[in-house]
C-alpha cells in the first residue's frame, strides 16, 4: 500500500510539472481519499484552490490542520481563501495561527 501511494504521490507531482492541473488534482484527491497525511491535504487544497474550486480545498486545508494543528502553509491559505470571501475576521484569525506557528515574512504582511 506504501508503495502505491508513493507512485500516486509521485505522478501528481509529475502532473502538476507538466502543466495537468486537472490530471493532477484527481491523484490528489483519490490519495486524500485513501492516503490520508498532512503533506496530501495540502497538496489536494493547493490543486483544488488553483482550480477555483474553494469550498473543496478549504474542506482539505482544514484536513490537514486536524493531522497538525500548527500547519502553518494550511492555516495561510484557510485565511487567504477567507480574505476573498471578505470573511476579515476569520481570515485574520488563521492568519494569525499561521504567524505564530511559523515566522515567515509573507504571512505578516
Amino acid at each position: 500500500m506504501v508503495k502505491v501511494s508513493q507512485d500516486l504521490f509521485d505522478k501528481a507531482l509529475h502532473l502538476e510539472e507538466e502543466g495537468q492541473l486537472e490530471c493532477a488534482f484527481e491523484v490528489w484527491r483519490e490519495l486524500a481519499s485513501t492516503s490520508a497525511t498532512r503533506n496530501v491535504f495540502l497538496r489536494y487544497g493547493g490543486a483544488a484552490k488553483e482550480l477555483g474550486l474553494l469550498d473543496e480545498a478549504q474542506e482539505a486545508f482544514r484536513r490537514a490542520l486536524e493531522i497538525d494543528d500548527l500547519s502553518a502553509p494550511a492555516l495561510t491559505q484557510l485565511g487567504i481563501i477567507a480574505l476573498g470571501r471578505h470573511d476579515y475576521n476569520t481570515a485574520e484569525g488563521y492568519l494569525r495561527r499561521a504567524c505564530a506557528a511559523e515566522e515567515d515574512a509573507g504571512r505578516f504582511t
